[in-house]
């Protein structure tokens, strides 16, 4: 049940975002950067990133504000880390991988993602809670990239859970929890794919 809690959290978070920013390089005390800024740690964990190994670390800003939030990390970054901000309205929400992996590498379709025309951007894999996590690029305009990434997933065999229209949809296969986000790019989408492969600590 912590999973579930934590993870439609995550969604409620994602369906209150606008859109998605990348922040390059940003750094080597990445933890004591975010934490200043006002972020609580709400996830840690080895990743696979790019085919590279890494950490993530997930951070969240109950009382922040995105503007400001993407100000500080633009301006102040520390080296070596990736981070992914996404803008919630509540609560803004940044994803951070460390290590070399952050920089380097070619981004590779998670095994557990099924595919949909789209091309890789960003692609994180854990050991430990068997989570993939996949930002891709589509030259499809946001709604029809989002039934492309839907399909796919129906066709692996996920049912939708989430109500008509929702901005953040999500998808339930058995133990299996799917997140589908979708934002328009000046070169066209960016579909994010979150899935946490089954039950368990999250």
């Amino acid at each position: 049940m912590l999973f579930f809690r934590r993870i439609l959290f995550f969604a409620v978070l994602l369906a209150f975002s606008a859109s998605g920013a990348f922040f390059w390089k940003i750094s080597g005390a990445v933890e004591k950067f975010l934490a200043n800024l006002g972020g609580e740690r709400m996830y840690a964990s080895p990743v696979t990133v790019n085919g590279l190994d890494g950490e993530l670390l997930v951070y969240t800003f109950p009382s922040g504000d995105a503007g400001n939030l993407a100000k500080a990390l633009a301006a102040n970054p520390p080296s070596e880390t990736r981070c992914f901000l996404i803008p919630a309205t509540a609560a803004p929400l940044v994803l951070a991988v460390t290590g070399k992996a952050a920089t380097q590498g070619t981004p590779q379709w998670p095994a557990a993602i099924p595919q949909f025309p789209a091309r890789p951007l960003f692609s994180a894999e854990t050991r430990a809670s068997q989570l993939s996590f996949l930002t891709a690029a589509c030259d499809a305009l946001p709604d029809e990239a989002s039934l492309h990434a839907a399909t796919a997933l129906w066709l692996a065999g996920f049912s939708e859970a989430s109500p008509a229209g929702a901005s953040c949809r999500i998808f339930a296969k058995g133990p299996a929890t799917a997140l589908l986000f979708v934002s328009p790019a000046s070169d066209g989408t960016r579909v994010t794919v979150l899935i946490r492969k089954g039950a368990g600590k999250f």
